[in-house]
């Protein structure tokens, strides 16, 4: 395996990864808060659509670090959700 192959792989498993998180953590979380707090600035288009392009790009640069949050994914929701909401 060639240093370009390994490097496609790496980035494959990463950018299908930041896509599970999305539809994991963010989008669940955002509609939770929807549910809480409908006038949230986070549920606004714009405060969406930033949220979700600043999310994307963490969990990118996250890497592996992702596997850790899977595997802690209830706790992970719950804190997220209760940091957005400041409680």
């Amino acid at each position: 395996m060639t240093l370009n192959e390994i490097l496609i792989a790496y980035l494959l498993f990463v950018l299908s990864g930041a896509v599970t998180m999305m539809l994991i953590i963010y989008f669940p979380a955002i509609k939770i808060i929807a549910q809480l707090k409908p006038n949230h600035p986070i549920v606004s288009p714009f405060g969406y659509t930033a949220g979700a392009v600043i999310m994307f790009v963490i969990f990118l640069l996250s890497g592996p670090m992702m596997l850790l949050i899977l595997a802690r994914r209830d706790s992970f929701l719950e804190n997220f959700i209760r940091g957005l909401l400041n409680d």
